[in-house]
């Protein structure tokens, strides 16, 4: 798999990367660059993944987080200022499990921006529009069911759905 980019009528399509398993790219707002996974092995705890921007015009190639076990769903913040991801709520072994993360595209800053708690896991967050809240999946340890919840860094943490079961696809609308 590679990562691609074409016009909105189909026309001029172009490769960007020729890597083995390139992977969820999503663009900024201002659509200047793609930030991806890259799937680079396999590990004990499973696959190993980096994450690398390139410029959408595909110059700049560069990785922004080494590969590691569990770390998927890159995402970009509403000033594309930070790239963020999660490690997967499964890989136990890893620190920062379960935990939304964050990096600048040109790989400095990396930061835990909501680590899990006792009784939550944190998986595909999505900034609010207005880049100060989070949706993001939540596996609630006592209950055993995925949530949905909203996130202030730093702030307030709260629940806004609970099951059913595969309840883990946060998406803010436009007016939020």
């Amino acid at each position: 798999m590679s990562v691609w980019v074409v016009r909105a009528d189909g026309s001029s399509p172009k490769q960007l990367t020729s890597n083995a398993l390139d992977v969820e790219p999503v663009f900024p707002p201002d659509g200047s660059q793609i930030a991806f996974g890259c799937i680079t092995g396999d590990s004990p705890e499973g696959p190993l993944e980096a994450i690398y921007v390139i410029n959408s015009d595909g110059t700049g190639l560069h990785q922004v987080v080494p590969p590691r076990a569990g770390l998927e769903h890159p995402g970009w913040s509403p000033d594309g200022r930070s790239v963020t991801f999660n490690i997967e709520p499964e890989n136990a072994k890893a620190p920062d499990y379960g935990s939304i993360l964050s990096v600048q595209p040109d790989g400095t800053g990396l930061r835990v921006i909501q680590p899990r708690t006792p009784d939550l896991k944190f998986f595909k967050a999505v900034w609010s529009p207005d880049g100060r809240k989070l949706l993001s999946g939540c596996f609630d340890t006592q209950a055993k069911i995925d949530k949905i919840c909203m996130v202030s860094p730093g702030r307030r943490l709260t629940a806004v759905v609970s099951g059913p079961p595969g309840v883990n696809f946060p998406s803010w609308g436009p007016d939020e």
